[in-house]
């Protein structure tokens, strides 16, 4: 293949990803009966948004927003970046969104039971309640918007404070941190520590995972491989505090950045479901993302054990096969499995470098991943997807 096809093969990939990211599907009617979806993340909401044309549905979610995670980092080092990374439900689904926690869910009577003592009837059920993290990579539940933006713009003043920071996890999100920080502030000494011998993930190859680390001590990053923060909970996070390793390094620091620990969010169904749950607290599915043992009751991206990595574009993927099968079953047609794999990950280290990777091997052009990723970290394209306009 030569470098044009090469780039246009590519550049078509990563477009048709984005372009489906929040497609609303206007084909046939899909008679399910009432669905509801329980979560409003990038598996909940891109599944409730293809279906809400087509099906009687309810999204219910425990915050008025989609909160776009994957531009979180820049909101942590930009002031007044957050108010891109929280989009109103509301203006999505109207009359279609529930806000309310859910407490239980009665699959003989199919009811869903939520905090305020309201119950929802559902004749298919599927929950897509996602994962919980830290500041800065989430933050907790919040009312508004704007409670939102307020953690994120305080946060970039503790940021901006810092001279000396410690990034704790060089997973994605780690060496994405690790590229806003060394991109934006250039004067801070800023450490990455991670407890593997290789950065990012394990289906990065060798390769992809040494260009990433050359990338980040370019900037500046000093990286620290193979060793792991023993003091983690006892650090104060916001002040000057000493990082202590399993290798006997001592770091002074004044601010340290956790960027590990996500956990599957499953308050929504532990108590009716936790027999279906397996040891992470996800549920467990079939190839059609049906939980076990509970008929119309299906788990899609963060929260299902599906054996792939636990990223938005999978959770997109999962919404895309559920919708392409609730038409099948309204239409007699053979249900379509879902194939469990890495797709492709693609990473913004600052503003204006990417690096990615397709399959298990296949390098993707650092520029591409710049322009459709690196550049705003999408948000523009996830506000037009749902069909709204992202704010200035």
């Amino acid at each position: 293949m030569g470098l044009f096809e090469y780039i246009f093969d590519y550049m078509y990939y990563m477009y048709n990803i984005v372009q489906n990211m929040g497609t609303s599907y206007s084909q046939t009617r899909i008679n399910c009966g009432h669905i509801v979806v329980v979560g409003g993340g990038y598996a909940g909401a891109n599944l409730a948004y293809k279906l809400k044309d087509r099906a009687d549905i309810t999204i219910i979610s425990d915050t008025p927003y989609f909160f776009h995670s994957l531009a979180a980092l820049r909101a942590s080092v930009e002031k007044g970046f957050a108010k891109k990374i929280t989009i109103p439900l509301k203006d999505i689904f109207g009359d279609k969104l529930k806000v309310g926690k859910v407490t239980g869910i009665d699959t003989n009577t199919k009811t869903i039971s939520l905090e305020n003592g309201e119950s929802v009837k559902y004749d298919v059920l599927v929950l897509a309640t996602g994962s919980n993290g830290v500041l800065p990579c989430q933050t907790e539940p919040k009312t508004t918007p704007e409670e939102v933006h307020t953690v994120y713009d305080t946060y970039v003043d503790k940021v901006a404070a810092a001279r000396n920071i410690v990034i704790v996890g060089g997973g994605p999100v780690g060496v994405e941190m690790a590229g806003e920080l060394g991109t934006d502030f250039k004067d801070k000494s800023i450490t990455l520590i991670h407890a593997n011998d290789n950065l990012v993930s394990p289906h990065y190859t060798a390769k992809n995972r040494k260009d990433v680390q050359k990338i980040l001590e370019q900037m500046g990053v000093t990286v620290i491989l193979g060793d792991k923060v023993t003091n983690l909970e006892q650090l104060n996070k916001d002040g000057a505090t000493t990082v202590e390793t399993s290798g006997g390094k001592q770091i002074p620091t004044d601010l340290v950045i956790p960027c590990i620990g996500l956990t599957t969010r499953r308050d929504a169904y532990e108590s009716s479901l936790g027999d279906k749950m397996d040891s992470f607290g996800r549920l467990k599915v079939d190839e059609y993302f049906n939980v076990i043992g509970c008929e119309d009751v299906f788990a899609i991206g963060d929260c299902c054990n599906t054996d792939e990595p636990k990223m938005a574009l999978n959770g997109m993927e999962h919404a895309k096969c559920i919708v392409a099968n609730f038409a099948n079953k309204t239409s007699g047609k053979p249900l379509k499995k879902y194939n469990a794999g890495f797709i492709m990950m693609g990473i913004s280290i600052g503003r204006n470098v990417g690096f990615g990777q397709k399959g298990t091997s296949s390098t993707i052009p650092g520029f591409i991943i710049k322009m459709l990723k690196s550049r705003d970290l999408m948000t523009g394209k996830t506000w037009s997807d749902f069909g709204l306009k992202q704010p200035k």
